[in-house]
């Protein structure tokens, strides 16, 4: 048996899809992005940050705030790059 319906309905949402792909395909721009930011210093050594600036937009991107590991003790945020 059939179901005429429920084909009609993922025939629908396969056109809306492909309709609204092009909206949703936006190019991708690299973010303004400054390295190794001194922000505080631990005993003798510089503690450094990476900030990345996204496009300036009508609303306020979230904030994202991500550690490296390494305890507080080793480890560079470079090696997170090797992962």
């Amino acid at each position: 048996m059939s179901d005429p319906l429920g084909f009609k309905v993922k025939l629908v949402g396969v056109v809306l899809m492909l309709l609204c792909w092009p909206a949703l395909a936006q190019p991708v721009t690299a973010p303004e992005a400054f390295f190794n930011l001194p922000f505080a210093q631990g005993g003798e050594r510089e503690l450094l940050l990476n900030v990345y600036l996204p496009e300036p937009g009508e609303v306020p991107p979230p904030l994202l705030v991500w550690l490296h590991g390494g305890d507080w003790r080793g480890g560079t945020n470079q090696s997170a790059y090797s992962a």
